[in-house]
This record gives structure tokens, C-alpha cells and sequence, in this order.
């Protein structure tokens, strides 16, 4: 039978697993969230951009813009337009990087609270 000391160091040791699921869940959501918002805004400025270009009419976009946002050559165009998605994709992996260092920060100084 348990004493009533380790009843309550298993509680707080639930409690801090908890914690920690609940901190994990938090994490991995905001990775989703910046990843999903950083895919929309190089979809948005590639299709949009080029119609501000032009005055706002999609039909009156010249086939030399169509996937031009700094650029009227269309080739350079796309490069440009990957060059500035992979640095996103960076920014979004520095991101988590950093999240995840944070979480495991956290995780530390729970441990130590339970020991």
C-alpha cells in the first residue's frame, strides 16, 4: 500500500506530464499555423502581385507577367519567386528550431521542479 507522500509525488508527476502534453500540443500547432500561413503568402504574392502590376485586371495581363512579380523576363521571374519561398522556408525551419529549444528549456526546469 502507498503512503500518502508517493500518492502526491504521483499526482504531481501526472500533473506535470499533463503540462507537458498540453505544452507539445500548443507547439506543434503554431508549427502548423506559421508553416500553413507561410505557404499561403507565396501562393497569394504569386498570383496576386503580378495583377497590381498591370493596374488590377486579370485579363489585361500580358503574357510576359504572368509569373512576373520584380521582373518582366519570365524565367527570372521564378527564380526570384523560389529564391524568396526557400528563405521563407528557412525563416519557418529557424522558427521551430526555436520553439522546439524553448519547449526543451521548459522541459528541463520541470524536471528539475519534480526532482
Amino acid at each position: 500500500m502507498r503512503t500518502s507522500e508517493e500518492r502526491l509525488a504521483k499526482m504531481y508527476q501526472r500533473a506535470g506530464e499533463l503540462k507537458q502534453e498540453r505544452r507539445n500540443r500548443t507547439v506543434l500547432g503554431l508549427q502548423a499555423a506559421v508553416s500553413g500561413l507561410t505557404l499561403t503568402a507565396v501562393i497569394l504574392l504569386a498570383v496576386f502581385l503580378p495583377r497590381f502590376a498591370v493596374g488590377g485586371d486579370p485579363g489585361q495581363i500580358p503574357d510576359n507577367l504572368r509569373a512576373s512579380i520584380f521582373t518582366e523576363s519570365p524565367m527570372l521571374s521564378y527564380v526570384v519567386i523560389a529564391v524568396l519561398a526557400f528563405l521563407l522556408g528557412i525563416m519557418v525551419t529557424v522558427f521551430c528550431f526555436y520553439l522546439r529549444k524553448l519547449q526543451q528549456g521548459n522541459d528541463r526546469e520541470t524536471e528539475q521542479g519534480d526532482r
